[in-house]
């Protein structure tokens, strides 16, 4: 397009300064060229002075690009912004819309405009899941039965999560306090390592199963969720390859097994340990609130059944 309206072949930034030159000169106040056809950076000229936004050739769809550019510049424009930080807000709005794109159909995909705020939306979701859910945990007077000496922790992931700093969990877990649970810290995303790692792998054979508590390992307990009608697999970390980590491993082995043999994926999942390893149980659920729930539905079965 500014080749168009200025009739230079634009080859580089030398280029591009002299075409965005020649465009303000035929009455335009200031100039934005975007550089998706040099190397992903944006050429901005206000009359005076140039600028480059830096950015990066990217994988994704662009079909779209130049009109959300255009309409997020516009936005921030007129909230104010000045025309340098507009432009960079524009190019980071874009940037991530690209990203996030999604194929549709045949040809250049569209851009995903909506992503980041949906991701907001998301993260949002996810923090008021975990805060539910402890208030679950918290106001019950059974649940400490279940929490494990090395503290437990609940969580809950963003669609599509990819890793721990797209779960969310309890900062420092939740231990037990006079007969009752505490949370160490408040729920934030990359809170969790160890159950973190098996919703990831869980979401592998099911994107929606995006939560999950682990709690205390006994043979008492595990006969207690039995007759409670759960759907149990298991690991042995004994089998464990080397090089793999033991929560992906673990997860993934105990439901392609139980998948192999019952078509549906395991609700608890469990190990016996291993040397310097407390045995767990982990529950996987749909939500973290559903989890507590569950939790809490157990300890209560548990507390009932050593009556």
């Amino acid at each position: 397009e500014a080749e168009t309206l200025c009739g230079i072949s634009i080859h580089d930034w030398q280029d591009a300064k002299q075409a965005a030159k020649h465009i303000v000169d035929c009455g335009a106040n200031a100039v934005i060229i975007t550089g998706g056809h040099l190397d992903g950076s944006d050429l901005l000229f206000d009359g005076a002075d140039h600028s480059l936004i830096k950015g990066s050739l990217i994988k994704g769809g662009t079909h779209g690009a130049g009109c959300t550019y255009s309409a997020a510049l516009s936005v921030f424009l007129a909230k104010g912004e000045s025309l340098n930080k507009a432009a960079y807000n524009a190019k980071s709005f874009v940037t991530n819309a690209i990203m996030h794109s999604r194929p549709v159909g045949q040809g250049v995909g569209p851009v995903n405009s909506i992503k980041s705020t949906l991701q907001d939306a998301y993260r949002y979701k996810a923090l008021q899941d975990v805060t539910k859910a402890f208030a679950i945990l918290g106001s019950s007077d059974d649940i400490h039965i279940l929490i494990p000496e090395v503290g437990c922790n609940i969580v809950s992931a963003l669609p599509y999560a990819a890793g721990v700093d797209e779960v969310c969990a309890i900062q420092g877990r939740i231990v037990r306090l006079n007969a009752l649970a505490h949370s160490v810290g408040c729920p934030a995303f990359g809170a969790s390592s160890h159950v973190a790692r098996i919703v990831l792998a869980a979401m592998q054979y099911d994107s929606q199963l995006k939560s999950a508590i682990n709690i205390k390992y006994s043979e008492k307990i595990l006969q207690v969720i039995l007759s409670m009608g759960f759907t149990i697999a298991s690991f042995d970390r004994e089998h464990e390859p080397s090089g793999t980590g033991t929560m992906e491993w673990g997860t993934a082995h105990a439901i392609k097994t139980y998948i192999q043999l019952h078509n549906k994926i395991p609700e608890i999942i469990y190990d016996r340990g291993a040397v310097g390893k407390e045995p767990m149980i982990r529950l996987l659920s749909y939500s973290a609130e559903d989890a507590a729930n569950r939790a809490v539905k157990i300890a209560k079965a548990l507390k009932k059944s050593s009556k």
